[in-house]
């Protein structure tokens, strides 16, 4: 254990990020930080410990990897992917949507066209709900049907 070599001066401190089990069952994520403090003389007088709630990092952490994994499988099984940024006015395509659509549509109201009739509607709100809580600097993943022509 690193702790121990603190003892005789080999590190002045150390850091490990630990999983704590709570006693209702559910897993706390932490960073430890431990240093040593020393006399006059280098004689060991006292041990500083802080102990950093990391949980929403790791969880956000996992919900990345989580993500991009269902985007490679989707890629893999020929799903065509756009992504837009709504600040910069942009758009990329992955190859597989081009394959399917050919180009972007010019503007999102020719976009919007090509999401099927039955889930205009659900899309619609979903997109406007997230812009309503902050999502243009966030992401929004909806499931919807397409057409393949305007």
């Amino acid at each position: 254990m690193r702790a121990a070599s603190l003892l005789p001066a080999e590190i002045s401190s150390w850091s490990v990020e630990k999983r704590y089990i709570h006693k209702n069952g559910r897993t706390v994520w932490a960073r430890v930080h431990v240093s040593l403090v020393r006399g006059q003389h280098q004689s060991p007088q006292y041990f500083i410990s802080v102990i950093e709630d990391i949980n929403d990092r790791i969880q956000a952490e996992q919900a990345l990897r989580d993500r991009e994994e269902r985007l490679r499988l989707a890629l893999s099984a020929g799903v065509g992917v756009w992504d837009c940024d709504l600040q910069g006015k942009t758009a990329a395509l992955s190859p597989q949507y081009r394959g399917v659509f050919g180009q972007l549509p010019p503007s999102f109201a020719d976009w919007f066209k090509l999401v099927h009739p039955d889930d205009r509607g659900r899309v619609k709100a979903l997109a406007q709900a997230s812009i309503d809580r902050g999502g243009v600097n966030g992401s929004l993943s909806i499931g919807y049907c397409a057409r393949t022509e305007l």
